[in-house]
């Protein structure tokens, strides 16, 4: 029977790769975990997946947001994104040819907005995927999207190599040279007593010490002196029959170059027995670039990009980090006045300076706050560390006054005012979404009496609310019976 789903030319060799990074059917892990939930942060996104797609299936190591853990290979998204180089990216599943009668499709999760980046390993072949899933439509997917799911992907596969690395660990030395004799990565032999017995390619150009120069030199040379010292007390109980402490481990440490240059690197020692002496086996990578775009990503999922304050999520933690910790805590919602007619009169090029300028005023106004933060729109939120509701006042109306100053664009007058509401911890609320309702429910108040107000909740607003949506619900039975 034909398969139903595309399959690359290099089915065999791709499925062989696969099952040496020994990760299929395997429990969760946090280096996978972390990345995926990095992924839905950064895009917004209700799923996201690092798949592995194996000859009938597709396992997912990592799952964000869907309860399952693999499906058949006839219904993947996978199947289709591992047959291209590049990210695979589908505005609306429903409305295309491929998927829109997919169970996953017209059935949960209701698939509607799908980009996959294949994961490739070092030789080419599509393991598997970085995926995003979304039940909402998406037109456009940007450069600048496309660009940050390239490099989460790469940091999975990265993820992906230690783990096939830890693969060779264990073997003698004329097979471990044999096998990464042709390594990417950088792979250095050499005797316990530090005596360099093997270097390969990649380790010529890492390192910039050719073959000829570096072996029967002392390893020490590629090992700065912040941890020469260490690694050579770890050579003498490995020559005293101790056991090497660094082995069967990936550890990021530093390597030094032939310059002098010193770089970030990722070590995966092993050790072996050979007669009556021992070998020692070092997998080297240069993890500069991988730093760079894990500092990058991961301030961009708790970064709102236009004003630089922290984001929605990034908010979420902090406050979950203070109740945690049972400080007492003022919560200050900001709502601007004015914003929308200021969009509305001048442009949006007009309401985004206004609002870069409002974040710098916030974090003037609130320099002793845990948190300021963008929630996203015109809406703002501070986290002080108040118990008093007579300082927690004042810090609102020094906010409500810094933002009600004067804003000038291209030589126009921008008038923009603010309301505020407070809620306070404990007595407000334990967790992050009681806060969060009592400072609305203030916030509601103030913007309904008037401008640039300050409310502090109090019980009696909630009251007020559900008799007002009784009264609304009675009102509608009622139009409905009387028609």
């Amino acid at each position: 029977m034909p398969n139903t789903y595309p399959v690359p030319e290099d089915e065999e060799k791709r499925l062989e790769v696969l099952a040496q990074y020994s990760l299929m059917d395997t429990p969760p892990e946090s280096d996978f975990d972390r990345l995926a939930q990095l992924a839905a942060r950064i895009f917004n996104v209700e799923v996201a997946l690092v798949s592995l797609v194996a000859s009938d299936r597709q396992f997912f190591k990592a799952n964000i947001g869907l309860d399952i853990c693999e499906t058949t290979r006839e219904v993947s998204f996978c199947s289709h994104a591992i047959m291209q180089d590049e990210i695979l990216f589908v505005p609306d599943a429903s409305k295309d040819s491929r998927f829109y009668q997919n169970p996953l499709v017209t059935g949960a999760p209701y698939i509607r907005f799908y980009a996959g980046m294949p994961l490739s390993a070092p030789g080419g072949e599509k393991l598997g995927t970085l995926c995003l899933i979304d039940s909402r439509p998406r037109t456009e997917f940007t450069a600048l999207e496309q660009r940050n799911l390239r490099d989460l992907a790469e940091l999975v596969m990265d993820r992906m190599e230690i783990r096939r690395l830890e693969q060779i660990r264990g073997i003698g030395q004329a097979r471990f040279e044999n096998i990464t004799a042709t390594s990417p990565d950088a792979i250095i032999c050499c005797k316990s007593d530090g005596e360099v017995t093997f270097w390969n390619g990649a380790a010529e150009k890492l390192f910039g010490y050719s073959s000829e120069e570096i072996v029967g030199q002392p390893v020490e040379t590629i090992i700065p002196r912040s941890w020469r010292q260490d690694f050579q007390v770890e050579l003498g109980n490995l020559q005293n029959g101790k056991a090497f402490e660094l082995a069967d481990r990936t550890v990021e440490l530093s390597g030094m170059r032939k310059n002098g240059g010193v770089f970030p690197a990722e070590f995966s020692l092993s050790t072996w027995r050979e007669g009556t002496a021992y070998g020692i086996g070092a997998i080297v990578r240069d993890v500069t670039e991988r730093r760079l775009n894990e500092e990058r990503l991961f301030r961009l999922a708790s970064t709102d990009i236009l004003t630089g304050l922290p984001n929605r999520g990034a908010w979420q933690d902090c406050l979950d980090s203070t109740l945690a910790a049972d400080v007492p805590a003022a919560v200050l919602i900001v709502d601007l006045d004015g914003f929308k007619e200021v969009n509305d009169k001048f442009g949006h090029a007009a309401g985004d300076e206004a609002l870069k300028t409002i974040a710098d005023r916030l974090r003037v106004a609130c320099d002793s706050a845990f948190m300021v933060a963008r929630l996203g729109g015109d809406e703002f939120v501070a986290l002080l560390p108040q118990s008093d509701d007579d300082a927690a006042y004042k810090a609102a109306s020094d906010i409500i006054a810094s933002i009600s100053d004067s804003y000038e664009f291209n030589g126009r007058k921008l008038e923009i005012g603010a309301c505020v509401g407070i809620s306070m911890a404990p007595r407000n609320g334990t967790n992050a979404e009681e806060l969060l309702k009592s400072a609305d429910l203030a916030l509601y108040k103030a913007k309904a009496e008037g401008g640039n107000r300050v409310e502090i909740f109090k019980p009696s607003m909630r009251e007020a609310v559900v008799l007002r949506r009784a009264f609304e619900d009675e009102l509608r039975h009622a139009i409905e019976d009387c028609q």
